[in-house]
């Protein structure tokens, strides 16, 4: 996510936010169950911790995904550089020492490979099971 997706997502929380807090709560919790002998700081009060609830239960989810985004991130970048790193350390290496390593990453699969085509082309019991 960059970060005008990041404010944008900010931007809809924050908004859905005040119209949970300014509508919905005071709607569907002060109209149906207070009445004037409750008193209005009690009915502020239920909406200020309903609010503190609702906001944690909303930016908990947000923060964890931003910090698992900023982590992701981190991780790409450091893979990155140590890819980079290890080019360079690969290009310093003398000619020889390049082709050496090249020719043992290519034949590095080989012996095995050659095992299991003689395995599978060769009679089992024309051929000593030690002798593999």
């Amino acid at each position: 996510m960059k970060i005008t997706c990041v404010k944008a997502l900010l931007l809809q929380c924050e908004r859905d936010f005040d119209l949970m807090i300014n509508v919905r709560l005071y709607q569907e919790i002060v109209i149906p169950y207070f009445t004037i002998r409750h008193g209005q700081y009690a009915a502020v009060a239920l909406v200020r911790s309903g609010a503190n609830k609702l906001l944690r239960k909303i930016w908990v989810p947000f923060i964890t995904k931003r910090d698992r985004y900023i982590l992701k991130e981190h991780n790409k970048s450091l893979q990155t550089q140590r890819k980079f790193e290890a080019k360079l350390e690969n290009a310093q290496l003398s000619a020889g020492q390049q082709i050496d390593n090249r020719i043992d990453q290519n034949l590095a699969g080989l012996d095995a490979k050659v095992k299991s085509i003689i395995k599978d082309t060769v009679k089992p019991h024309s051929i000593k099971r030690d002798a593999i």
